[in-house]
């Protein structure tokens, strides 16, 4: 396989004798980002800065043995299901399937041997610029689904610092998929600081409101309440009243999605700033509030509460229990398709 010039390719360890390869993406304006070929892991983004710094916008390690041991996600390919599922089961046409419970009674993020787990299947395309496409098969009855899934994911860094991450799937059987990415966002540059000094717009009328964890199925008007992120708000008012973000957004879709970003993170002098475009129905918005200090970053900052920001596009959680919510089942014959789209936009000269 021949390897374009702003692609390269090391090993990265082994996980069960199998060997690891990272690979980077570079692009015209020497903004980075390095994939995992074990558990489609985005380990490191990077901005060049005019003084010859590489600024990371979001956390990781560069060890991969980090990686087997953290239980955050950083940067992972969560799937078959993102999120949990209430009671790790659900029914299809009557039919109940018991998933993995990995997080108390319920099932998270497709399970103890789930996406983020996977030794991913490597493509590399010639495009202008160039992507990789990682795929895998995800066997029936794999913890608890049905249907042998065939998934395949490319990732695409183009020229206008736009990481693409488009998602396409096949079922024999009928089979619940959600599929995301888990990365930490923080734009200050210096992850000694941490995302209470950020601002978010959310375009979002609604949130589905959890109790535990688990979507309840309801809806809940954003409307004078700390959800309310259609303007830009700073996070620390968030955190402050509810100690963090973990929540659900509905999001207020349009047909022309590329057009108009579904969210904006920004650091406090909007030097620095993400929009998120997606095709997906709904976002999860996690502040990080359950990360320990137990692990440093590859510059030894301890990853600590709030010193990042998932913004996880998705389908609604827990609807597989919700049938009232639009169905997440995906049917033999059909395909499942699902496209997000991470801006940076950077202005150090602001």
């Amino acid at each position: 396989m021949k390897i374009p010039s702003n692609i390269k390719s090391e090993p990265f360890g082994t996980v069960e004798g199998k060997l690891v390869q990272l690979y980077s993406l570079t692009n015209n304006l020497a903004t980075q980002v390095k994939l995992s070929s074990y558990g489609g892991i985005i380990t490191s983004w990077t901005i060049p800065m005019p003084d010859g710094r590489n600024s990371p916008i979001i956390l990781g390690f560069d060890s991969l043995q980090e990686y087997l041991t953290q239980p955050f996600y950083l940067g992972a390919t969560i799937g078959r299901y993102a999120n949990l599922i209430a009671g790790a089961n659900f029914q299809i046409d009557g039919k109940t399937y018991e998933l993995t419970a990995n997080h108390k009674d319920h099932h998270l993020h497709g399970g103890t041997r789930a996406f983020n787990k996977k030794h991913w299947d490597v493509e590399i395309s010639s495009d202008d610029p160039p992507g990789i496409t990682l795929s895998t098969l995800s066997k029936d009855l794999e913890e608890g689904y049905p249907g042998n899934l065939k998934v395949a994911i490319n990732f695409q860094l183009t020229h206008d610092n736009e990481l693409i991450i488009s998602y396409r799937g096949e079922t024999d059987k009928p089979t619940p998929v959600n599929l995301t990415n888990h990365m930490y966002f923080n734009l200050n540059g210096n992850f000694e600081k941490n995302i209470t000094n950020h601002q978010l717009m959310v375009n979002a009328d609604h949130i589905t409101p959890a109790y535990n964890g688990i979507t309840t199925g309801e809806l809940l008007k954003v409307d004078r309440t700390p959800f309310d992120l259609r303007n830009t708000t700073p996070l620390a008012q968030g955190i402050q009243a509810m100690s963090g973000y973990n929540h659900n957004f509905l999001l207020n879709k349009t047909k022309e999605w590329e057009h108009q970003p579904q969210a904006i993170l920004s650091t406090a002098n909007g030097k620095r700033q993400l929009e998120i475009y997606t095709s997906e129905p709904a976002l999860q918005v996690y502040t990080g509030n359950s990360l320990d200090g137990e692990h440093t970053d590859r510059s030894g900052i301890r990853i600590d509460r709030y010193s990042g920001i998932c913004l996880e596009t998705q389908k609604i959680p827990n609807s597989p229990n919700h049938p009232h919510f639009p169905s997440t089942t995906l049917h033999p014959g059909k395909i499942y398709l699902s496209t997000t789209i991470y801006k940076i936009i950077d202005r150090p000269s602001m």
